[in-house]
């Protein structure tokens, strides 16, 4: 899932999806590890900072 949820060919849709099947209510990103982020365009950014990005998914 972990793969599915942070792989940028997963649409938006699944990863809302997947994230309300799992009790899942945020989703932390590293900037260390940049890429392509728009699986996640559904959800919504609750904190940025140089470091990392945490989106809601709800």
């Amino acid at each position: 899932m972990n793969t599915a949820l942070f792989d940028a060919s997963t649409a938006p849709e699944e990863v809302l999806r997947l994230c309300a099947e799992n009790g899942i209510d945020y989703l932390v990103c590293s900037k260390q590890y940049p890429g392509d982020t728009s699986q996640l365009s559904g959800l919504v950014v609750v904190y940025e900072n140089a470091d990392v990005t945490i989106y809601a998914a709800d």
